[in-house]
This record gives C-alpha cells, structure tokens and sequence, in this order.
C-alpha cells in the first residue's frame, strides 16, 4: 500500500477504504468541472475602468511608447 498523505486518516475496513476512493473522485472531478467552467477575461487594451488582466505584450507596447515618448521630450530621438 502507498504511504498515507499527511492529514488523511486511512480507514483500514476494506469497505470504507472503497468509500473513501469513492468520495476523493468525486471531490477532484468536481473540482475539474469546476475548473473547467472558470473563464478569464484578459484585456488587450489598457484600460482606467477595467479590473480584468492585461496581456503582457500589451504593457510592453505601451512601455514602448512612453520610452519612445521620452526619447523625444529629451531630444533623444533614437
């Protein structure tokens, strides 16, 4: 037999092992559907209003654009 996880008490009746499989197979598929149903909304645009996530690229455009703007204010225009 496997070693026993920290915090599970294994039953050692044959049939309440069963249940306890039984039960543990359960909870993790409910847990995939569960997980399975979650949908994340990501930006692709910043946003003042928005509390979604924002994709990495689009940070790093706008990064882009103020260094760009800057570059210019400084009159170092690359």
């Amino acid at each position: 037999m496997a070693s026993t996880p920290k915090g599970i008490i294994y039953p050692s009746n044959p049939s309440a092992q069963a249940d306890l499989i039984t039960d543990l197979e359960t909870m993790a598929n409910s847990i995939d559907t569960a997980l399975g149903n979650v949908t994340i909304d990501v930006d692709s645009a910043l946003s003042p209003t928005s509390t979604n996530p924002v994709q990495n690229k689009v940070i790093y455009a706008t990064i882009g654009d103020i260094n760009t703007a800057l570059d210019t204010i400084n009159g170092e225009v690359v």
